[in-house]
């Protein structure tokens, strides 16, 4: 991202001809007095279009207004995309909403509806992509640490990160335990889902916070899932370092 004499631009690498875009998210500096909390936003990508984007303040000049911005915004194409504060007129896509009703998280968008749960056996209650549901039951998926699991954590916090038209970002803590009770360790987390996009981001930490308790081992470390997938399924990885030069790049194994 940098400012030029048309305002703040952010220089995006790659794009999808999906009428959604790609899931862009950049935080950028902005000028003294540019946007204010609240204000509209719109980027307007190379080719002319106008796309809808969605920013979270993350920090702010003495005046109140924004100094740094979380920028979320659909890419259609590659290349220089100007950001506008309060444009005139913003255009429309399908939004993802979040809804709270006791102690169940609702994220509904025109292609996924999930539940993520405070309480139960199961952190996502709910998960149904394109009006197939992929998990039977709540404990289907969980995060486990050897005998530890989700599965028996009687209660567990949902924060919410962000929530827009575009983005939905949920952070849950909780504890892994055992079927007696006993804590093995603390986790966090993330949750993310875009409007337009049958995905679901799921990133995870584990914390050591156990007193009197400085190290411990463990054997294993794992998300146990049991989806309901079609038969044709398509395995799709990002691997980070690849080749002498340690670039990124997308792989499609049709294997497990």
């Amino acid at each position: 991202m940098h400012e030029d004499s048309t305002g703040c631009v952010i220089n995006v690498a790659y794009g999808d001809t999906a009428a959604c875009g790609l899931p862009v998210s950049q935080g950028v500096p902005l000028p003294r007095g540019m946007m204010c909390p609240g204000d509209r936003l719109a980027v307007v990508a190379p080719g002319g279009e106008w796309r809808p984007a969605a920013g979270r303040p993350l920090a702010q000049w003495p005046d109140g207004s924004v100094r740094w911005l979380l920028v979320s915004f659909g890419a259609r194409e590659a290349g220089t995309h100007r950001l506008v504060v309060n444009p005139d007129t913003v255009p429309t896509q399908p939004e993802v909403r979040l809804t709270q009703v006791d102690g169940r998280w609702i994220i509904d968008s025109d292609r996924l509806h999930m539940v993520v749960c405070e309480a139960g056996p199961g952190i996502l209650g709910e998960l149904v992509c394109d009006g197939v549901p992929r998990l039977e039951h709540p404990g289907d998926l969980c995060l486990s640490v050897d005998d530890a699991s989700t599965r028996y954590e009687q209660k567990r916090t949902v924060q919410v990160i962000e929530s827009s038209p575009l983005r939905v970002r949920l952070r849950v803590s909780g504890q892994l335990v055992e079927a007696d009770g006993t804590c093995r360790l603390h986790y966090r987390l993330g949750i993310e889902i875009w409007a337009g996009w049958p995905a679901v981001r799921l990133d995870c930490h584990y914390f050591n916070l156990q007193r009197g308790v400085p190290s411990m081992t463990v054997r294993r470390i794992a998300l146990d899932s049991a989806w309901r997938l079609a038969a044709q399924t398509h395995r799709h990885f990002i691997q980070r370092a690849y080749g002498v030069f340690n670039v990124s790049r997308h792989v499609f194994n049709p294997g497990r």
